[in-house]
């Protein structure tokens, strides 16, 4: 089973690809006045929640706490899905439409927000719960933003 240390540090990594991915979108759309600043604020929130995971791992890392039986997949397949985005990008971003970016970033977050609340447990102590649930309901947020609903 994976340690919690590292599940914090693949969720770090993910925070901090999805801040590239949306970093990349903010300067493909950087004319468009209405998603190239949506993009930008995207970037720096993922940021922010790397930040926090970090923090929580500096707590969890202190006490020592281990949560036995946790499923990492869920954060693998996330995190590979964020690196194939990347990889995507970093082909030429410049072929990446507008309807293309939001649909890719509705996948992402919607992703994200699953497996942060799977992640939600009795288990972990109460800073590292806070913490998923907080991602959880911020994700679930931003993929109703750029979902179809929050786009018209």
């Amino acid at each position: 089973m994976p340690q919690t240390l590292q599940l914090l540090d693949t969720a770090v990594e993910i925070e901090e690809a999805a801040a590239r991915i949306y970093d990349q979108f903010a300067l493909r759309f950087a004319d468009n006045q209405e998603y190239g600043p949506l993009f930008h604020r995207l970037a720096g929130e993922e940021r922010e929640h790397a930040d926090r995971v970090r923090a929580v791992r500096a707590l969890v890392d202190g006490s020592g706490l281990q949560v036995d039986g946790m499923d990492s997949e869920h954060l693998a397949m996330l995190l590979k899905l964020a690196n194939d985005i990347e990889e995507m990008l970093r082909d030429d971003p410049r072929d990446v439409s507008l309807h293309s970016a939001l649909a890719t970033s509705f996948r992402l977050e919607d992703a994200m927000a699953a497996a942060h609340a799977e992640l939600v447990t009795e288990q972990l102590g109460p800073q590292a719960r806070a913490l998923f649930e907080d991602l959880s309901t911020g994700d679930r947020a931003h993929a109703d933003l750029l979902g179809p609903e929050g786009l018209n």
